[in-house]
């Protein structure tokens, strides 16, 4: 396998990384909504971010020999980007539906 297509296997394989992030901060989003706490969002927001340090770590070492390559960051983002673009809206506007759906029906029980 040559260079070039060894670096284009690191950029898919950042931008699918990016992907799964963007997915994780749905789930720590989902977890923030249900219970508001101000400790519970400072321990998730480090979490995540220990999460995308990890990965970018892992990913420099695992795929570039331990030589950390500026795209490999861009690629992160460009995957959260579009899960942002994508499923990440269809799970917030899913999530706000639900949540409206079930305040109607707990105002109409208590009427």
């Amino acid at each position: 396998m040559n260079i070039v297509q060894m670096q284009w296997y690191g950029v898919l394989a950042a931008c699918i990384c990016g992907l799964a992030l963007g997915a994780l901060y749905d789930v720590f989003w989902l977890i923030r909504q249900h219970w508001k706490r101000a400790g519970l969002t400072f321990f998730l927001d480090m979490l995540f971010s220990m999460a995308g340090g990890a990965t970018l770590f892992v990913l420099a070492v695992s795929i570039f020999q331990q030589r950390m390559r500026g795209f490999l960051p861009v690629s992160m983002l460009l995957g959260g980007i579009l899960w942002e673009l994508t499923a990440g809206r269809w799970v917030r506007h899913f999530w706000k539906w639900m949540h409206r759906r079930t305040r109607t029906r707990e105002f109409s029980k208590k009427s």
